[in-house]
């Protein structure tokens, strides 16, 4: 695996506007745990709705977007993988990449939290 794992619950009359990963290292797969009426998604220009207990994946890269126009929840276990054309060098590269910035990420975020005078980061580059 690769990136995140998580629940992705949305509550009726939801709408996550359009936006995308930054990188096509990995694949994202939605598995749908709750399927509701009036709850789909957009990657590029497919749209589709989830069925319960069923997967799909899809290049998070691409533009998307989700839509809970329903009453219910909608709940969807999310997580990357690797994209099945990198080579075992270069997912060793990557995830090496990955933890040196998680890291340095960690520690800007806890030095602010340290620092009760600042309001905390926003991105790296705060």
């Amino acid at each position: 695996m690769s990136g995140m794992t998580y629940f992705s619950t949305i509550m009726g009359g939801t709408h996550i506007r359009p936006h995308s990963g930054f990188s096509n290292a990995h694949l994202r797969c939605h598995l749908s745990l709750v399927a509701t009426e009036g709850s789909r998604i957009r990657v590029d220009s497919e749209t589709r709705a989830w069925q319960e207990g069923k997967a799909f994946v899809f290049d998070d890269s691409y533009d998307h977007e989700v839509w809970n126009e329903g009453e219910e929840r909608r709940t969807v276990l999310l997580f990357d993988f690797w994209h099945p054309d990198l080579t075992p060098p270069e997912i060793e590269a990557l995830t090496h990449m990955m933890g040196v910035w998680r890291r340095m990420y960690s520690r800007h975020f806890w030095a602010h939290q340290m620092d009760a005078s600042s309001p905390g980061p926003t991105s790296l580059a705060a």
